[in-house]
């Protein structure tokens, strides 16, 4: 009996035995299971802020470039303006207005090209307590900056060095635009970079910040032309981009003044034209080195006009200018377009162009107008004109500027 007990007993140890052990070793696997579970949970939001921020940092590269490329177009035509407001030389005004022209062209087709971030990359980024907030509004505000960049080159540069670049006063004015049009775009430069240096010491567990920063002052040379330099804290790069858009908004003030004087003498001229030629004459600003001119024709609408500018290859191919190109040597021409005008009004130009040019031929609505040193083709279809000059710039000047 003493002996039955005792077996029964051992097999209760061992069955109790037994259960205890599979139930340690079942809560050891789940522990293992679960802490693998959250190590790969782990892993993969990590993963998955990496590629976030990777795409992040990939678009903004493409700001930079979209912006760079903005910035050194502009600067480019503003070197050629600067230099014919220096000399004066009709060479020089058509190297200028060549300029405008091809950037504002160029400047027409700009866009970034990367896609933005989705909204899923953005949450993944607010979650890891990255703010990328004012990169999601700079991507779809680059649109407006473009257009406003076009607006200064094609609308003001250009429509002064085409309509009032007979007239004194608005080409000191025309100097005054592209000196605070240089001080607005390296505003806008050293802020663009205060913004990357902010967003690279937000992201910098994630990516290697001094590379990236060097990449940026190494490729985008006319948004890093003010030299910044790589700031250590948040705090230090925030109060960089507040004297950035501080130095801004003082500009825009003065450019507000300078718009407000333009308009004012742009009245003032029209009032001296009423006045007769002679008040104008007082007024020109004199062209020197000029070709034969013609007058321009009533329809003749600069502000309207679409043009596009080319010179000739040597072997009589039509070679068209880039943004940054180097414009030297002559053999320019241009081509322009206006639209809504009667064979009528062409018709009657042409016998105004006979009083100045050497000949005047005509065939089919297409008429060469053959001047000293160059030509010009005017074909009429459809109401439309297109003027097209060979060697020369756009001749075209105010009856009264004939007589200067």
């Amino acid at each position: 009996m003493e002996k039955t007990r005792k077996i029964r007993l051992w097999i209760m140890v061992m069955l109790l035995t037994l259960t205890v052990t599979g139930c340690s070793e079942a809560g050891e696997s789940s522990e293992e299971e679960l802490t693998s579970n959250l190590e790969n949970g782990k892993n993969e939001t990590e993963s998955g802020t990496e590629q976030a921020v990777q795409h992040l940092l990939e678009v903004w590269s493409d700001y930079l470039q979209t912006l760079d490329q903005m910035y050194a177009s502009q600067l480019w035509a503003m070197d050629y303006v600067d230099a014919y407001l220096e000399s004066g030389s009709w060479e020089d005004l058509g190297k200028a207005r060549t300029a405008c022209i091809t950037s504002a062209g160029s400047l027409e087709e700009l866009a970034m090209t990367e896609e933005d971030l989705t909204e899923e990359e953005y949450l993944t980024l607010a979650e890891a307590g990255i703010d990328a907030e004012y990169q999601s509004l700079a991507f779809s505000g680059l649109p407006d900056e473009l257009d406003d960049a076009h607006l200064v080159i094609r609308e003001r540069e250009l429509e002064s060095l085409e309509s009032d670049v007979f007239y004194k006063d608005a080409m000191e004015m025309l100097e005054e635009e592209v000196s605070v049009q240089r001080k607005k775009i390296a505003c806008m430069g050293d802020y663009a970079c205060a913004m990357t240096n902010y967003l690279l010491l937000t992201v910098q567990d994630y990516t290697d910040e001094q590379s990236y920063w060097n990449t940026v002052q190494k490729e985008y040379l006319a948004l890093t032309a003010g030299g910044p330099e790589w700031k250590k804290t948040e705090a230090e790069v925030l109060e960089a981009g507040d004297s950035s858009l501080d130095a801004y908004e003082e500009i825009s003030l003065e450019h507000a003044e300078l718009l407000s004087r333009m308009e004012a003498n742009l009245y003032e001229t029209k009032q001296k034209g009423q006045s007769g030629e002679e008040a104008l004459e007082e007024a020109a600003f004199l062209i020197q080195d000029t070709p034969d001119f013609l007058p321009a024709p009533e329809w003749y609408d600069s502000a309207q006009a679409g043009y596009a500018s080319f010179r000739k290859g040597k072997d009589g191919s039509l070679i068209y200018p880039e943004s940054g190109d180097e414009l030297e040597g002559d053999g320019f021409g241009v081509y322009m377009q206006m639209e809504g005008i009667s064979r009528e009004e062409t018709v009657a130009y042409m016998a105004a162009a006979e009083q100045y040019a050497d000949t005047v031929k005509e065939e089919e609505d297409v008429w060469q107008i053959i001047m000293p040193g160059y030509e010009v083709q005017v074909e009429w279809e459809d109401q439309v004109v297109t003027v097209i000059f060979y060697g020369e710039d756009v001749t075209f000047v105010p009856e009264w500027y004939l007589s200067t």
